[in-house]
């Protein structure tokens, strides 16, 4: 499996340098998080998955089940970057 193309655009030479000495250093030691995905991603494939796989296994599963079905049914349309505060400023939310 390959690595992933990254890119970025700076202002000056040895900020670009050190970016890429960063990245490079992150992608060897598998701890560059692609976080590309996130973008698109929707609040209700979260609650999904962790009410699938995580809330059976704790105790009052189906309490917490009821709670990620109501909130995936008033907010699970809405993409996880539009639910932090900082993104109704940079986004079209």
């Amino acid at each position: 499996m390959g690595l992933p193309a990254l890119s970025k655009t700076f202002t000056s030479r040895s900020t670009a340098h050190a970016w890429a000495r960063k990245a490079e250093s992150d992608l060897e030691r598998s701890t560059y998080l692609d976080l590309s995905e996130t973008l698109t991603l929707k609040l209700s494939k979260i609650l999904t998955r962790y009410s699938e796989e995580i809330a059976v296994t704790q105790k009052g599963w189906k309490q917490e089940q009821s709670r990620c079905k109501g909130l995936g049914e008033r907010l699970g349309s809405r993409m996880l970057t539009c639910l932090f505060w900082w993104s109704l400023f940079l986004m079209n939310c």
